[in-house]
């Protein structure tokens, strides 16, 4: 080793980065002198210096000198971490399949499965099928590729192919660690399988009873079979602190007992574990910087973008908030036999994705500013090919793309379909707000907005404010559908909406209930729409208005605006 390269290594072994990586750039300005050795440590440097692109292209460079299989499979997983921390996860899964060209072994499952959770992150599950089969074949990945499997089909919606797959699934449990039972209990009480959940969590009593994971997941089934003082009874006295390790987000536990404390009328002791829950979400996310979008359209011009681009089809889009009832709207109209719906895809996200992509910026607004037409016209190609990962729509089909939160992507959506309908979900804003404040969402850019009651009250103050804007600036094709006049008047409002969107009613009521119970319903108000409608929680909010009294002045222009 010559003596630039002695101290080279030395400054990196000294962990002095910036210097190492200085050198290295000075000794390869001599292309003779780059190797796959001093090359592979310029890029670790450059990771290290924070400057993830110039690693990537640099472990690039290195991959031509890279002499055997295993040094070129180990680039590529650092090269695809890299694309993974920027997001780019479509580079990231081209690189790992290149991976698997040179070595498709068990020697290689990694790859394999890094593939699979991308495609789980991009909700591709056409992909996650193809690539776990493989994963099956080998014991130590057996676990990991059936729950690869199971949220493939609860990501398609396929509740019999679920329960299907936890059947066969199940002759394993004897393999189970704690982490595994908590993750299958879930998938039972996502699929509303109560009595099924229960069962299979009591196989585990003698070894776990003593454990506060599985009282508690025990304890979220009671919740849901109303049971709940025997909820209040086991949780009541408990430390969180004896979740570490095996719940991921111990903020479920006070969602579990408030839920439990809420439907025994004790609001007080409610809204003081909602509150618990969030400041524990909030503080274990701390260090995470949420993009605020509504705020970055402020230094763009929303009139003077594109919304010229017209599409032959034209998807209706459901918008509004969490918690607003669009999904017991989607539900309704899913029984139509003209009207295909999606629930809660990332189509709209992961064309945005794209959009920043190929418009080499991180900031949407500034994306939307640079499109081409051409450009736009890929993005629409890019829309209905996610769609069709998900969903068949025939001819004859209205395709309506549920997402409520959506309602920030407006000036993407209208610059893809300008001539879109949109359907608006309203419910009383103190009762979105108050059901918001409720939940133990998973987390996401979105969901961190959303942790305290002072959180949930700006972030729907900030998104219907920017919706009356874009309305006013930009025009959009609109109805209001208010989930109370919904549950009041089913009927009216169902004729009304069909008539919007040019369908005629075949929707009735009693067959939304079916619809329900034999479809997947990962989001919180899956327990709600899979029981006979019903009003209680119309104006729910009363049951807090003590609580909620101090944040009523903030949201009094809305809830005027909104007819409340």
């Amino acid at each position: 080793m010559t003596e630039k390269l002695i101290n080279i290594k030395k400054s990196i072994n000294k962990r002095n980065f910036k210097k190492a990586a200085a050198l290295l750039k000075k000794y390869h300005k001599d292309t003779s002198n780059k190797s796959f050795t001093t090359l592979n440590w310029e890029a670790i440097c450059l990771l290290e210096e924070k400057k993830t692109l110039a690693a990537i292209h640099t472990w690039e460079a290195a991959l031509s000198f890279a002499g055997d299989s295993v040094s070129k499979i180990d680039l590529l997983w650092k090269i695809a971490n890299c694309h993974i921390s920027l997001k780019n996860y479509n580079l990231a899964k081209k690189v790992l399949k290149n991976s698997l060209e040179i070595d498709g072994s068990i020697n290689n499952i990694e790859a394999r499965q890094k593939i699979c959770e991308i495609c789980m992150n991009i909700k591709d599950y056409v992909a996650v099928e193809n690539y776990v089969p493989k994963l099956l074949s080998y014991e130590k990945s057996y676990l990991p590729a059936s729950f690869f499997l199971l949220e493939s089909a609860i990501g398609l919606g396929d509740k019999k192919l679920v329960l299907k797959r936890l059947d066969k699934l199940m002759s394993h449990y004897k393999t189970f660690e704690p982490k595994h039972v908590v993750l299958v209990a879930e998938y039972f009480i996502i699929l509303s399988e109560y009595e099924e959940g229960e069962k299979f969590l009591l196989q585990f009593n003698e070894l776990y009873k003593q454990a506060l994971w599985y009282q508690l997941i025990l304890s979220w089934i009671y919740l849901e079979t109303e049971r709940e003082l025997l909820v209040i009874e086991i949780l009541k006295d408990k430390n969180i602190q004896d979740l570490i390790g095996v719940i991921q987000e111990p903020g479920l536990f006070y969602f579990v007992l408030g839920k439990s404390y809420e439907k025994s009328k004790l609001f007080q002791k409610a809204f003081e574990c909602f509150t618990k829950m969030g400041e524990l979400s909030k503080n274990k996310y701390m260090s995470f910087k949420p993009i605020d979008l509504i705020k970055s359209y402020h230094n763009i011009e929303l009139l003077a973008l594109d919304y010229s681009c017209s599409c032959e089809i034209s998807p209706v889009f459901m918008i509004g908030f969490p918690r607003s009832g669009t999904t017991f709207l989607e539900m309704a109209l899913d029984t139509h036999p003209n009207i295909v719906t999606l629930s809660e895809q990332e189509t709209i996200a992961s064309v945005a994705r794209e959009a920043m992509s190929i418009t080499n910026t991180k900031n949407l607004a500034k994306a939307l500013e640079r499109l081409s037409k051409p450009q736009i016209v890929s993005l629409q190609k890019l829309y209905f090919e996610l769609v069709e990962k998900v969903t068949e729509i025939k001819a004859n089909d209205v395709l309506i793309d549920k997402m409520p939160l959506n309602t920030i992507q407006l000036p993407l959506i209208k610059m893809l379909f300008p001539k879109s309908k949109f359907i608006i979900s309203i419910r009383h804003p103190l009762d979105v707000v108050m059901s918001n404040f409720q939940q133990n969402f998973g987390f996401n850019n979105e969901m961190a907005f959303l942790f305290t009651i002072e959180d949930c009250v700006a972030r729907y103050k900030q998104v219907f404010d920017f919706l009356f804007h874009f309305e006013q600036a930009c025009g959009i094709d609109a109805i209001r559908v208010r989930y109370e006049d919904l549950v009041n008047d089913f009927d009216r409002e169902i004729n009304r909406l069909c008539e919007y969107i040019g369908v005629s009613n075949q929707i009735i009521q009693a067959s939304i209930l079916y619809n329900a119970n034999h479809k997947v319903i990962n989001t919180a108000s899956r327990n709600q729409v899979t029981k006979p409608t019903y009003q209680s929680s119309v104006f729910k909010w009363k049951n807090y208005q003590k609580q909620l009294a101090p944040f009523e002045k903030n949201l009094a222009d809305l809830i005027k605006k909104l007819g409340y």
